[in-house]
């Protein structure tokens, strides 16, 4: 990876850094945290490619473990444009209180990994990425010309990480 200063690090460091400490790590900036390393974008990738190297005309199965969406929310200077701007609502019984619906948050892009202005808006960036991976591979499925055969499961662990009800 070149970072922005020029200094060139193995991507793993940068990616370590990115996820341990963030932006106030100086190994981590807009250049260092690509798309190309970021945790689900590498799985969908390496999960396309068994499907491609599967052996043809047999029976097969393929579990994908992605693993997003997940604190730490890291995600890559790209995931933060692509939600910038747009407004979520705030959860039902904020915080346990019982006084309704939290006020809506808006997306405001720092351009740096990890630092949009809330959570809720990287959550929003990883599931859209999740979705993106999700399309690839039943992408990658239907060119194979099996999809009419083949059944697709999805489930999750739980939904409250943005750390709120």
């Amino acid at each position: 990876m070149q970072l922005e200063n020029g200094t060139s690090l193995p991507a793993w460091a940068s990616h370590h850094a990115c996820l341990r400490d963030g932006p106030s790590n100086p190994l981590c900036d807009s250049t260092s945290y690509s798309d190309y390393i970021y945790e689900d974008d590498y799985t969908t990738r390496n999960a396309i490619e068994l499907l491609r190297r599967r052996p043809k005309n047999q029976p097969f199965a393929l579990w994908i473990s992605w693993p997003g969406p997940h604190p730490p929310f890291t995600v890559t200077s790209n995931q933060t444009e692509a939600v910038n701007g747009r407004s979520f609502p705030g959860p039902v019984d904020y915080k346990g209180s019982g006084t309704g619906r939290a006020p809506a948050e808006s997306c405001k892009s720092t351009g740096e990994p990890q630092t949009s202005s809330s959570d809720r808006c990287d959550y929003a960036a990883e599931m859209e990425r999740l979705d993106v991976g999700m399309q690839a591979v039943f992408s990658e499925v239907r060119a194979q010309g099996v999809a009419d055969d083949t059944v697709f499961l999805w489930a999750t662990d739980h939904g409250e990480m943005v750390r709120q009800r």
